[in-house]
């Protein structure tokens, strides 16, 4: 969880400053545009003010003296921090107030008196061709005559270093505003971590716990988490209820198939050896060498029911679907089970449509549905009782009914009665030949084909299953016939 709060702490760090490196370089630069034009603006009105004065005393010499220019040229440099400078055309200084301490006099270099004539003005953030030892912000005005011609200019300058100032003052009000709002993002960013990685290390507590086999253990749902964490809360209890329930029918299954496969091999074991020790005498041995051999025929049957069981549900049985004639199906299922009918002298309905009924399915598989419906008919079916096959229309379904009049079916037993082994129930665990797969056969039949099945009872009275086949395309409207 830490790990996934520092993850999404150096993120969100990482977005903040992007964002904060890009609005900072936004507002420097527009902050020194800015601060750089105010100040070339106010150097510009202070040149302007000392250069009418300066052309007078450059032009007319005796119209002002020397002293009266030094003093207004003073006064302007103390006034706006800059360097003050009357330059001859040809480059000399001629006067300068200098409250910035530069020191320096002598002649500007030709090539920025050139520039400054071509130009009609001059601005540069240097040292003037090499005048200033340091870089200086620097404008120069000319001087024009009444004639038009250039008889000096003012140049004014000033240093950066108060942009600089400003500039480090506002780094470090940046960096200040940063760390608070790392600091906030950081405490934010582990809150909400926290808050939404607790569900996911619940989660990872029952995993672990279902691992060991513990499936009763659930997820406490939160309803303040996200819909996505509430949603997987709500998969995650619905697959451990799966899971528990899995556990449950396979320690049922195994106690079933170790409880079906002990019972006759008890007694395989306990007649051989009894003919081996002489306990059974030979006269008698043919008879209890039968019984062994109804035992293995039906441990046979029980494992192959098995081994059917197992591809049904994991669904590698292959279903070779095509187009057959139900009604055919019923009859011959019907005619199959004659002796069984005749034992019990069982009266049989058999209600089908007038025309050919074509239904889309597996015919062996059908056959084996048919087969164990209408066996389980007969064999639970009571002396003298009603054996019953009905086929209706319903859309694009054909619906098949086996019913038979008997003990019927505790109504608390239907939910299960589809269930493997079920025949352990009172009801049906009379039938010592039965494995007790044959329904959960029969449904996982069905199942594979995309088919339902249910099964209706009143105890004491019938017994009803239900199960639906898709009718073939181009399938007429046949009538229904007993």
């Amino acid at each position: 969880m830490k790990k996934l709060a520092i993850r999404n702490f150096m993120l969100t760090a990482l977005v903040i400053i992007i964002c904060l490196v890009l609005l900072c370089s936004m507002l420097l630069v527009q902050f020194y545009r800015y601060s750089v034009a105010e100040r070339i603006e106010g150097m510009e009105k202070s040149g302007r003010a000392v250069s009418l004065y300066a052309l007078v005393w450059v032009t007319e010499p005796y119209r002002l003296s020397r002293w009266e220019v030094s003093r207004l040229l003073y006064e302007e440099a103390q006034a706006n921090n800059a360097r003050l400078m009357i330059v001859a055309a040809n480059g000399d200084v001629k006067l300068f107030a200098d409250p910035l301490s530069t020191g320096t006099s002598g002649t500007l270099s030709s090539s920025v008196m050139e520039r400054l004539r071509q130009d009609g003005q001059y601005r540069e953030l240097g040292t003037l061709n090499g005048y200033f030892k340091n870089k200086l912000l620097t404008i120069g005005i000319p001087l024009y005559d009444s004639l038009g011609n250039m008889r000096g200019a003012v140049f004014v300058s000033t240093p950066t270093e108060h942009l600089t100032t400003i500039f480090q003052e506002f780094l470090e009000s940046v960096f200040f505003v940063a760390f608070f709002v790392m600091l906030v993002a950081f405490a934010l960013t582990f809150f909400v971590s926290e808050k939404l990685t607790k569900q996911l290390a619940d989660m990872a507590h029952a995993a672990r716990r279902y691992a060991m086999g513990r499936f009763e253990t659930r997820v406490v749902i939160q309803e303040d988490q996200p819909v996505e964490l509430v949603d997987l809360a709500n998969s995650f209890n619905y697959m451990a209820e799966s899971l528990q329930k899995l556990e449950q029918l396979r320690s049922e299954f195994v106690a079933n198939v170790s409880h079906e496969l002990k019972t006759p091999l008890t007694a395989i074991g306990g007649f051989v050896g009894g003919m081996l020790d002489g306990t059974i005498p030979p006269e008698k041995q043919e008879h209890y060498l039968q019984i062994v051999q109804n035992e293995v025929q039906r441990l046979s049957r029980l494992i192959s029911r098995l081994l059917q069981a197992s591809r049904l549900q994991s669904g590698t049985a292959q279903m070779n679907i095509r187009q057959i004639e139900l009604c055919e199906e019923v009859r011959n299922v019907i005619i199959g089970l004659e002796p069984q009918i005749a034992a019990k002298q069982m009266r049989v309905e058999v209600n089908l449509p007038r025309e050919k009924i074509y239904v889309d399915a597996d015919k062996d598989a059908l056959r084996q549905v048919l087969t164990n419906l209408c066996d389980n008919g007969v064999k639970y079916g009571v002396q003298n009782g009603l054996l019953s096959v009905t086929v209706t229309l319903k859309g694009d379904k054909a619906h098949v009914s086996v019913y038979n009049t008997g003990p019927g079916i505790p109504a608390a037993a239907l939910p299960y009665i589809f269930d493997r082994f079920y025949k352990a129930d009172r009801s049906r665990g009379l039938d010592k030949q039965s494995t007790g797969l044959g329904l959960y056969i029969t449904k996982s039949i069905l199942r594979n084909m995309n088919e339902e099945i249910y099964a209706e009872s009143r105890e004491g009275e019938y017994a009803r299953f239900t199960f639906t086949l898709t009718l073939s395309k181009f399938q007429s409207k046949p009538e229904l016939k007993s």
